[in-house]
């Protein structure tokens, strides 16, 4: 946000707020702010890789497990209901 936008916001409500008019126009409420914003953009982008990585570190992980032979017997099977379930709908709740 810059301080043209701001000073647009506070110019709207002047009337209508005038305590939070006097917040926004102190010269330490543009700094919280920027602080503010850049800690919910650092975390809003771990999250977003988190689930990124997360999700081809498992894949990565149940492709490494599938290769074991007593393993696979019983985990493609369940995999493939899971994908179903997940995917479909209208599954019946029984099978999941």
């Amino acid at each position: 946000m810059g301080k043209p936008l701001l000073r647009a916001l506070y110019t709207d409500i002047r009337d209508d707020a005038p305590g939070l008019t006097k917040l926004l126009a102190q010269p330490w409420f543009d700094d919280l702010l920027a602080v503010l914003l850049v800690v919910l953009a650092i975390y809003g982008l771990g999250w977003l890789t988190n689930q990124v990585v997360g999700r081809q570190l498992l894949t990565a992980f149940e492709d490494l497990l599938a290769r074991l032979p007593i393993i696979s017997r019983s985990m493609v099977p369940s995999r493939s209901l899971s994908t179903c379930c997940r995917l479909s709908p209208t599954a019946p709740s029984a099978w999941c």
